[in-house]
């Protein structure tokens, strides 16, 4: 192998300025294969949980599961045991289906709103609710979507108050009969 040496010293430089090129472009090469790896160890391990800076919605718990592999992407107090709020209102929605069902109660029949129900669970409660005019009769069907889709307190009170009498039976004898009936 022959070595071109000149007295210029301009082969020298150029050939420094190829060195560091390349140079530069293995550690760009090598930066960015590193950042691969870590993303692919990432997305089999998990990825951390909590990141400071990252995301951090209003809400005081929450989990997101990517469906195909069950990986937690995010997480916040995931753990944390807390009141069951909405779970009320799907064992609601889940016994006056079964009553449906049963024949026990028809998607028809009218239940009135009480005082008790429009004032704790309707528009002067504040809190979420159907909207539900006080002693006005409304259908089981409305009552239903009230229940599920406006998150309805007040038409959960009606359902409630019209098959079992009162919030407190509906819930010790309907809510919990059921819940073990489906293994809950």
């Amino acid at each position: 192998m022959a070595v071109e040496t000149s007295s210029s010293g301009k082969s020298g430089s150029a050939t420094g300025r190829r060195w560091r090129s390349l140079l530069a472009a293995l550690v760009a090469v090598a930066v960015g294969w590193g950042g691969m790896v870590y993303a692919a160890n990432n997305s089999v391990q998990g990825a951390k949980k909590e990141v400071e800076g990252g995301f951090d919605g209003d809400a005081p718990t929450a989990i997101l599961i990517e469906a195909s592999s069950g990986s937690v992407l995010f997480e916040k107090n995931a753990d944390e045991l807390r009141a069951p709020s909405s779970m009320m209102k799907l064992m609601t929605a889940e016994v006056v289906f079964n009553a449906i069902k049963k024949g026990e109660i028809k998607l028809t029949d009218e239940y009135r709103v009480s005082e008790n129900a429009w004032r704790k669970g309707g528009a002067p409660s504040g809190g979420s609710t159907m909207f539900a005019a006080i002693h006005s009769k409304i259908p089981v069907d409305d009552l239903l979507r009230g229940a599920i889709i406006q998150s309805g307190n007040d038409a959960c009170m009606i359902l409630a108050e019209a098959m079992a009498g009162n919030e407190r039976t509906f819930a010790t004898e309907m809510m919990t009969k059921r819940a073990r009936e489906i293994g809950l």
